[in-house]
Parts: C-alpha cells; sequence; structure tokens
C-alpha cells in the first residue's frame, strides 16, 4: 500500500479522537490522494459524513475495495480466503455489522469458528463440520448473521468440498474415509481401471458442511466457494 495511503489513515484517525481538527485531517487527506476537494461536498464537523461521497479504495495487493467503514477502521483489505459463519451478510457487510463480540464462537455447538484476522470470526472445517444449527446466527445481535434466512431455509453458504491431488483414492490407496462422512451423501466413488475406486463430487447435493475435511488422513479435502471447486473428480 502507497505510504500516503496510510499517513492519510493515520490523519483521519487522529480527527475521530478529535472533532475539533476535522477539516484539517480530512484536507490533509485529499491532499494526500490528490483527490481535489469537491465543491458539492462542504468540509463539516464529522469524519464519516464528509467521507461519505468518497468510493471504495482498492485493497492491498488485490482488486478488491474496501468499505468506508473498513477504512475508518483501518481495515484495508478483506482476509484472503476467510469462510464466515453461516448465513453471513455477503462482503464488506459482514465486517461493517460485526462487532467482534465472539458471541457466535461462543454458541457453536461443534466448535468449528474461530477468532480471525482482525478478530471477525471465520470457521475452521479442521475443528469439525457445521451442522447448520442456526445457534451462531442467533446469538448475533448486530445481525452480521441473518437469523431469519435460517428460519427461511435459505442456503447457508456457497460453499463445495473440493479433492486435492494428495488423495489417497486418486494415488491408488483404498480409502472413503470421506464419502462416509457425508451425510448428503454428496461424495461417492466410482470405480477405475485398476481396481481402485475414485471419489466423484456432486457440486449440487454438496452444502458445504465440511465433515470431510478433518477426517482425511492426508487432509486432501478442502471447502471452497463453489465457483473454484470442480464438479467431478477427473478420471
Amino acid at each position: 500500500m502507497p505510504e500516503s495511503w496510510r499517513e492519510a489513515g493515520f490523519s483521519v484517525f487522529q480527527a475521530l479522537q478529535n472533532l475539533d481538527s476535522c477539516q484539517v485531517a480530512v484536507r490533509h487527506f485529499l491532499e494526500l490522494m490528490r483527490v481535489k476537494d469537491r465543491t458539492d461536498a462542504p468540509l463539516i464537523p464529522c469524519v464519516p459524513m464528509q467521507l461519505a461521497w468518497l468510493p471504495s479504495w482498492p485493497g492491498e495487493g488485490d482488486k478488491v475495495g474496501i468499505s468506508r467503514m473498513q477504512f475508518l477502521r483501518g481495515r484495508f483489505s478483506e482476509p484472503d480466503g476467510a469462510v464466515r459463519p453461516p448465513w453471513s451478510l455477503a462482503g464488506s457487510g459482514f465486517t461493517d455489522a460485526c462487532s467482534r463480540c465472539d458471541d457466535c464462537i461462543k454458541a457453536c455447538p461443534t466448535r468449528i469458528l474461530v477468532r480471525g484476522k482482525g478478530g471477525f470470526p471465520e470457521v475452521d472445517f479442521k475443528r469439525g463440520e457445521c451442522t447448520f444449527c442456526g445457534d451462531c446466527a442467533r446469538a448475533c445481535a448486530t445481525s452480521a448473521l441473518d437469523p431469519a434466512a435460517h428460519q427461511r431455509g435459505d442456503t447457508p453458504w456457497t460453499l463445495v468440498a473440493s479433492i486435492g491431488a494428495a488423495c489417497l483414492a486418486l494415488n491408488k490407496v483404498v480409502c472413503r474415509t470421506c464419502g462416509e462422512a457425508c451425510e448428503p451423501r454428496a461424495l461417492s466413488f466410482r470405480l477405475a481401471p485398476g481396481g481402485v475406486s475414485r471419489p466423484h463430487l456432486d457440486a449440487a447435493a454438496c452444502n458445504g458442511c465440511g465433515a470431510c475435511v478433518a477426517i482425511c488422513p492426508v487432509a486432501a479435502v478442502s471447502v471452497v466457494r463453489q465457483a473454484l471447486a470442480p464438479v467431478t473428480v477427473a478420471a
């Protein structure tokens, strides 16, 4: 990230601590970003309102933008690959609403929710599976997780299992551990030449619960966003 961004963010942070210096800080920010002060956005003693017209700035090292609230909180990029709890608000809507209170983490009966980057809750499937009980959503006081979505039976997330090259069955070693743990039967095994059955993933049936992750003896199974996952494992 350009050093000017960090310096500008620090100026705005100082302004939040002392609203009397708000106008000076925002003007300094605009100068550092080489953005011409807009005549239709008069500077008033309130940083969030003064920044309301600003666009989302690009993230660090990628093309993902950040929200104004993330800027004010000093978060300049989204955690890469973070899996949020089920029924979470999308994108920056979650991080803007989440108070990092840990209530959802404490409510999770399978203990798969952990504090991730910035203190925000993430799912760690190495600890177990999601049962979609809805306890985390009901425990959320800020609506970063939507309990109504759980009650309506909305899809909790767009996650599916993905099997990597280290899979024993793909390396002609008999193993069906993941298939045996799969309640929706999204993982099955088909006989391949050589006498060892190979895994087949039905992405439409997979609910992304993660039961197949921790149980894999060689850690070949992961849970990814559906667009990144293969529908089947090539023979």
